[in-house]
């Protein structure tokens, strides 16, 4: 899936009228930063929305991003990802996809691949025969996975190295 000009300004009219719903001042820092996360398939950290907002926005501060992420995540507006080690980063896409990881650089971003998350779906949904397969869950998966675990999502992240760092590598650019 290619992120349209539609969609983009889907996502900002949406958030727009959940900060009305809320009760939720929408600044001008606010719908920068989160136009800015409405626009994107990867990931930003706190510094790389930052610095996208600054030479716009220079009234806005770094202190001022990371307080707006925090408030856009508590009104569940975003989503904070962040693997070990690695620094925070946010999603503006509420529905459900997975990411590729690079492993080099730390770059998230969204995969849409309908067919994987068509199965993962149906997967979730005993009471429903996938069609072809003669199972209602062709990878097993259970809602309760071990005593007492309810799960409630599943989120796939493809671990590799992403473009721009294997051409580092390539070239003989060390990297970290």
């Amino acid at each position: 899936m290619k992120l349209t000009q539609p969609i983009i300004q889907q996502r900002i009219n949406a958030f727009k009228d959940r900060c009305r719903q809320e009760g939720l001042s929408l600044t001008h820092q606010r719908l920068a930063v989160y136009s800015r996360l409405a626009a994107t398939l990867e990931h930003p950290t706190a510094e790389e929305l930052y610095e996208g907002i600054h030479s716009e926005y220079p009234m806005v501060s770094l202190g001022t991003v990371y307080k707006t992420l925090e408030t856009f995540e508590e009104h569940g507006f975003i989503t904070k990802s962040r693997s070990t080690g690695e620094r925070a980063r946010y999603d503006a896409n509420l529905e459900p996809h997975h990411h590729l990881v690079c492993k080099v650089c730390g770059r998230m971003e969204d995969i849409l691949e309908e067919a994987l998350g068509a199965l993962i779906q149906r997967s979730q949904a005993p009471d429903k025969a996938v069609p072809g397969t003669g199972s209602s869950n062709p990878l097993n998966i259970s809602k309760q996975v071990r005593p007492g675990f309810l799960v409630e999502e599943v989120r796939i992240d493809f671990r590799g190295i992403c473009g721009p760092c294997r051409v580092k590598t390539k070239a003989g650019v060390k990297i970290r």
